[in-house]
C-alpha cells in the first residue's frame, strides 16, 4: 500500500472499516492486520522485544540553536557488538552513553487510558505542545503508529480501537499522514542541522527522508518558478544513490547529486511548460510544497496527474 504526494505522491490506500457489532468494541479484519503488517516493512521500527523509554535529547531549533526535549522511544540493550540504543518511530536511532538517564513507561497502560470510553481529547494546551514539537521535528506519534505497535505486541483490542481512532478525519487516510508526518519530522532535522552547517548530520537525515519512499508511491514533480512538471512511479525505492562530485553523473559542480530512480508517465517538455503554481492553486487547492516530501489527498492528486497526462501527452 502507498500514499500521495507532492514531491510524493503516494498511491490509493484502500481501508478496510473496523468490525462493529451491537455491544463490542471494533475488532481488526483480515485487512486491518494487512495494514499494521505492511507498516513495519517500510515505515515503522518493530517493538518485539524491546521497551518503552523517555529519554531527554539535545534538538536543533529553526533559530539555529538547541534545546533539551523529551521523546519517547523503544530502548534496545547492547547486543551483537552494538550499544544499547533507544529507536524511534521510523528507526531513527541514537546510542545510549552508560550512565544515560531513561524513564521506563508503561506503554499498555497508556494505551489503555488513552482509548478508554472516558477519555478526554487533546487540550488546546496539547494542541500548541504538538506544534512546538512539530517545529522541532518531533510529531508525537499517531494512532495508526500506536495500533499498529498494539497489534505486534498482541494486544488486538487495543490495536483495533486505535485504529478505529486513527481513521477518524476527513481525508480517511491514517498512512498517508503518517508517512507525512514522518517525513516533515525528518526534514526538519535536516534544514536544523544545514543551518548550522552540520553537513554530515543534515545529509543523515537526507538519506533517511529519500530512502523512505516504497514501491507504487506516485511522484508529482514540482519545480521552483514553474509548479507541476510531471509525474511518475516509484519502482525500485532501494534506487536511491548519493553520486561523487565530479563523476559523469554529477551535473551541476557537486550540487544536487542525490538520485532516485522514476519511471516518469508524464513530463514537461521544458521547465517553462510546466502548469503554473497559480493553476494548481486555483484548480485543484495544492499549495506550494514546504518541504522536500509533501502528501498530497488521494482525490486532489489524481485530478492533477490528469491534468498533467492531458498537458503533456
Amino acid at each position: 500500500m502507498t500514499t500521495t504526494r507532492l514531491l510524493t505522491i503516494a498511491a490509493l490506500l484502500v481501508l478496510a472499516t473496523a468490525a462493529l457489532s451491537p455491544g463490542q468494541g471494533p475488532s481488526l479484519t483480515a485487512e486491518d492486520k494487512k495494514l499494521l503488517d505492511g507498516l513495519f516493512k517500510d515505515t515503522l521500527f518493530d517493538p518485539q522485544g524491546a521497551q518503552r523509554v523517555r529519554v531527554q535529547v539535545t534538538m536543533r531549533t529553526v533559530w539555529a540553536d538547541t534545546v533539551q526535549a523529551e521523546r519517547e522511544g523503544w530502548y534496545l540493550p547492547a547486543a551483537g557488538g552494538k550499544p544499547a540504543q533507544v529507536v524511534f518511530t521510523d528507526g531513527e536511532a541514537i546510542p545510549l552513553p552508560p550512565g544515560k538517564e531513561i524513564t521506563k513507561v508503561d506503554f499498555l497502560a497508556a494505551c489503555r487510558q488513552r482509548y478508554a470510553p472516558d477519555a478526554k481529547g487533546d487540550t488546546k494546551d496539547d494542541a500548541f505542545g504538538g506544534m512546538k514539537r512539530a517545529a522541532l521535528g518531533l510529531g508525537n506519534e499517531g494512532d495508526l503508529a500506536l495500533a499498529a505497535w498494539l497489534y505486534r505486541l498482541g494486544q488486538e483490542k487495543l490495536a483495533a480501537q486505535a485504529l478505529a481512532q486513527a481513521r477518524q478525519g476527513e481525508d480517511k487516510d491514517p498512512r498517508g499522514q503518517l508517512r507525512g508526518a514522518l517525513a516533515w519530522s525528518t526534514f526538519a532535522q535536516m534544514i536544523h542541522a544545514y543551518m548550522v552547517r552540520a553537513d554530515d548530520e543534515a545529509l543523515t537525515h537526507g538519506e533517511r527522508l529519500l530512502k523512505r519512499y516504497v514501491k507504487g508511491d506516485t511522484i508529482i514533480a514540482y519545480a521552483k518558478w514553474h509548479g507541476a512538471v510531471g509525474w511518475g512511479t516509484i519502482e525500485n525505492p532501494k534506487s536511491y544513490r548519493l553520486i561523487e562530485k565530479g563523476s559523469a553523473d554529477d551535473k551541476l559542480g557537486g550540487f544536487q547529486r542525490h538520485r532516485l530512480n522514476i519511471s516518469w508517465k508524464a513530463v514537461a517538455p521544458k521547465l517553462e511548460d510546466g502548469m503554473s503554481a497559480a493553476k494548481v492553486s486555483e484548480d485543484y487547492r495544492i499549495y506550494h510544497p514546504i518541504s522536500t516530501s509533501v502528501p498530497i489527498s488521494p482525490g486532489k492528486a489524481r485530478e492533477l496527474r490528469d491534468a498533467l497526462n492531458q498537458r503533456f501527452k
